[in-house]
C-alpha cells in the first residue's frame, strides 16, 4: 500500500508533517510493503488549478493520505479519485506511517476540515 503525507521539507523518514494538506511544498510517498519513502515536489507535479497534486499522487499508486488538516474541497476530490484520507497528529512521516499501520488514525472529521476563509490550524 502507498501512503501520501504532506511534508514541510525532505529529510527522509524524519521529514516533518505539514499542518495543511494543500499548502505542503512536498509529499512523502511511503510504501508500506518495502518501507521505502519517495518524495515529490508539489510545485513540480501540481497541475494548473490544483491546490494539491491529487492526480500525481494517484498515478504514484497512493491509496491513502495522512494529513493534519484539509479543506472540504480537497477531501471531496480525494474521494473522487479513490484516495482515503486519515488524520495524523504525529510530527514525522515515519511516526505517522507507524501510527496508521497500527490502526491509530481516524478518518478526517468535521474538526479537521478547513473552511474557505483560510486555514489557521497550528498544532
Amino acid at each position: 500500500m502507498k501512503i501520501a503525507i504532506p511534508v514541510e521539507q525532505v529529510s527522509e523518514k524524519e521529514s516533518l508533517v505539514s499542518d495543511h494538506f494543500g499548502h505542503a511544498p512536498f509529499f512523502a510517498v511511503a510504501d508500506s510493503e518495502t518501507n521505502e519513502f519517495n518524495f515529490l515536489d508539489a510545485g513540480k507535479i501540481r497541475q494548473e488549478g490544483e491546490c494539491a497534486p491529487l492526480k500525481a499522487l494517484a498515478a504514484e499508486g497512493c491509496t491513502h493520505i495522512l494529513c493534519r488538516h484539509m479543506g472540504r474541497g480537497a477531501l471531496s476530490r480525494c474521494e473522487g479519485v479513490g484516495i482515503a484520507v486519515s488524520v495524523t497528529h504525529k510530527n514525522t512521516v515515519s511516526e505517522a506511517v507507524e501510527e496508521f499501520l497500527h490502526g491509530q488514525c481516524n478518518q478526517v472529521g468535521e474538526g479537521d476540515l478547513c473552511d474557505s476563509s483560510g486555514c489557521d490550524h497550528k498544532q
